[in-house]
């Protein structure tokens, strides 16, 4: 008889899945980008502003999604937003049709769709930070932590291949529309699997939650104290992983938006070409 899969792993498996459609999704423009600048003669600067409104509203909607998920619980957060990220990626080949008569009108229209795009995937890692506490034991969530962000970098590694293909083959705003279905899929898949806690999933076992539970104090969370916030603000530790993490993330968005472009533009290779090398530093790291 085989040995049956722990639900905690089933549970990450999905959850590594939906990040890897999380980048797999949010990135693709950086791959649409030589095409839409090509179609619509945008300069470096108002490409700029398209890429870069998804940071906005993801960067300053980082704690209210982290509220969104715990007030909402993480099934019904991450599949709500897994679905509204494939609506969106339909959106973002669809709106600029309806503005394909003005440049500006495009522009703002991809501008607009960033920003939400932005918005609703603000709270994925708060709620996957969340899942994991959830269901794993004290003390063994950086195996699961480092196998979700495996699952992003995974996502992003294939983007280059498969959305350069679906561009050659059919076209920039055709590709969104081969991709939405992605998000759609996997968020009712983790809607009708997930569960917010290992005691509500029907597979669970006695064993392991006993496993899950080890550990953990049975006494209800104290409830924060007013000034909880600012002094996370001002907390050392604090302040290193969030200067850590600026450098890092520094990087990781150049070359996510701009390194298939330069490759496109700067080198003179192709479309192909180009999203097969772009993908090389997310292989390695």
């Amino acid at each position: 008889m085989p040995r049956r899969i722990p639900v905690r792993w089933r549970i990450l498996a999905l959850l590594s899945l939906v990040a890897f459609v999380n980048y797999f999704l949010r990135n693709a423009l950086s791959y649409a980008a030589p095409s839409i600048r090509s179609e619509f003669q945008f300069t470096s600067a108002e490409l700029g502003w398209i890429l870069g409104a998804f940071n906005v509203t993801y960067t300053f909607l980082q704690v209210p999604g982290g509220i969104f998920g715990q007030k909402l619980g993480p099934r019904l957060a991450l599949g709500s937003i897994t679905i509204t990220w494939g609506v969106l990626s339909w959106l973002t080949g669809f709106v600029p049709a309806l503005m394909a008569a003005s440049a500006t009108g495009v522009l703002v229209s991809l501008v607009v769709v960033r920003l939400f795009v932005g918005a609703s995937n603000a709270p994925i890692f708060p709620v996957q930070a969340g899942t994991v506490e959830a269901w794993f034991p004290p003390g063994r969530w950086a195996l699961p932590n480092a196998l979700t962000s495996s699952g992003l970098s995974l996502g992003q590694a294939m983007l280059g291949p498969v959305v350069t293909a679906l561009i050659v083959a059919w076209g920039w705003q055709a590709m969104f529309y081969a991709l939405a279905p992605l998000g759609i899929v996997a968020g009712v898949w983790w809607l009708g699997y997930a569960r917010d806690k290992p005691s509500q999933h029907p597979s669970m076992t006695r064993a392991e939650l006993a496993f899950i539970d080890a550990g953990r104090s049975s006494a209800p969370p104290s409830p924060a104290a007013p000034d909880s916030i600012r002094a996370a603000l001002v907390n050392r530790d604090v302040l290193i992983l969030a200067a850590s993490y600026f450098c890092l993330n520094t990087v990781f968005y150049t070359f996510s938006y701009w390194l298939f472009t330069y490759l496109v533009e700067s080198r003179g290779l192709s479309l192909l070409e180009s999203g097969w090398l772009s993908a090389a530093p997310f292989v390695t790291g």
